[in-house]
């Protein structure tokens, strides 16, 4: 209901605005006691006093409001941890799997889900796979899709002084840069069937700095949250801030005695574990999995922060893309045309030349390798729909930068004018 105020016949307009705005002021501060920054906010709550705040403070989703006394004043602590991009890690809950989604006898120093990396040297041999099996939401408050597995289905027994086994992260130097010198904390999941002494290791991008820390797996095959916090200490070896490799996170599976340190000291070297590592490799039932983890600011981990597909998905393809559809795992000959590169035939025969330039979806993190594939025979080349068969003529790339590459047919004599040719292609630039 609006309010109708009087004012003296000989007021001015600009005099009664003034009046009103007094009065209205006058009234929010009797309603509100005072808001102090840092400390949540400070209000009265005795109803005898000018101060008296009456009515109901609403917290939104991710604020938790805390009460003090009933009497007198009462301080009001506002936290949220709904912290958007808080997340270092790119792809932590598993969903991106860009190149598919299971990897037998996986060679080493190759990505399975975007962004993870596996890395063997050892008599052992792994599959790596998109597992369904995950923490469940009322352990984790988080809904996971997919977790990573690593099952093991060649041993290695007896682990050489050389040997190492792990799965790991790159971050970028860009998204490491705020953690330098600040307390950080790293979440996630794990599972395996081998129980006992784990390591993870954080390296930097001169392998030449690296901070062990162990965990324990304390009963077979049961999801478990680890945490881990420790502050980067960046007064010595070679670090980059940039678009090179900030800080690698190593999730060990077995290692020899020239990898292995002491825990939770900065060293100098390239160190994953410490002597207390089990061997995750000593047995064929020997599956590992790893779900939800999270690479944040802070002494505290915090409920794990949730991305959208298309978010998650778009920072992946800063580093790896391909034409194929998601689904599709990129391979030679699919016998397919969904989503590869086509150009038309303008001029027919071997004196003709076509190419198409290909614009990324994102900024890649450079020139990126491109790898073509045929889309209907075993060796990389355009494919002619209309002669059903490879073309005979070049294939070109030229112009690969961060932005994107042409792709060039120098054209066969049977390539004729208004023919299509298609060609499929990956770009790759990982850290």
């Amino acid at each position: 209901m609006a309010t109708l105020n009087t004012y003296p016949d000989n007021i001015s307009v600009e005099e009664a605005i003034q009046t009103r705005m007094v009065a209205d002021l006058t009234a929010i501060n009797n309603e509100v006691a005072a808001v102090t920054a840092g400390s949540g906010v400070l209000v009265s709550s005795d109803d005898s006093t000018v101060g008296y705040l009456d009515g109901k403070l609403l917290a939104g989703e991710g604020i938790d409001l805390t009460v003090g006394s009933p009497a007198g004043n009462e301080t009001l602590t506002i936290s949220c941890d709904r912290i958007f991009n808080k997340n270092a890690i790119i792809n932590g809950d598993f969903n991106i799997w860009q190149r598919g989604t299971s990897f037998s006898s996986i060679a080493s120093n190759s990505y399975s889900a975007d962004r993870w990396r596996y890395v063997e040297v050892s008599d052992s041999v792994h599959t790596v796979s998109r597992d369904t099996d995950v923490p469940t939401q009322s352990e984790s408050e988080h809904q996971s899709n997919y977790s990573l597995k690593l099952d093991c289905t060649t041993i290695d027994a007896s682990i050489a002084a050389g040997d190492q086994i792990f799965l790991d992260h790159k971050i970028e130097g860009y998204n490491f840069a705020p953690f330098v010198g600040r307390a950080t904390t790293l979440s996630f999941w794990v599972k395996s069937v081998k129980t006992g002494i784990y390591c993870v290791a954080f390296v930097n991008s001169g392998s030449d700095r690296s901070y062990v820390v162990e965990y324990t797996i304390n009963s077979a095959s049961t999801w478990e949250k680890k945490t881990i916090t420790l502050t980067f200490d960046y007064s010595g070896g070679t670090w980059n801030y940039i678009d090179g490799i900030g800080i690698r996170v190593v999730f060990a599976i077995a290692t020899g005695s020239t990898y292995q340190t002491t825990a939770n000291a900065w060293q100098s070297g390239n160190y994953i574990a410490t002597s207390n590592q089990v061997n995750g490799a000593d047995s064929a039932d020997n599956n590992f999995w790893l779900a939800q983890v999270q690479f944040e600011l802070g002494s505290v981990a915090t409920d794990f922060e949730y991305r959208q597909f298309g978010d998650e998905l778009a920072r992946c393809q800063r580093y790896y893309w391909k034409t194929f559809p998601y689904a599709t795992a990129p391979a030679q000959n699919l016998d397919s045309l969904n989503g590869a590169i086509g150009v038309y035939v303008s001029v027919a025969g071997a004196n003709g030349y076509a190419n198409k330039r290909i614009q990324f979806p994102v900024v890649m993190r450079g020139a990126p390798t491109i790898i073509f594939y045929s889309t209907h025979e075993a060796t990389a080349n355009w494919y002619n729909n209309n002669d059903g068969a490879d073309t005979t003529a070049g294939l070109v790339m030229d112009g690969a930068n961060d932005h994107g590459f042409t792709a060039g047919c120098a054209q066969g004599a049977t390539d004729g004018q208004g023919e299509q040719l298609f060609i499929q292609a990956t770009a790759s630039v990982e850290l």
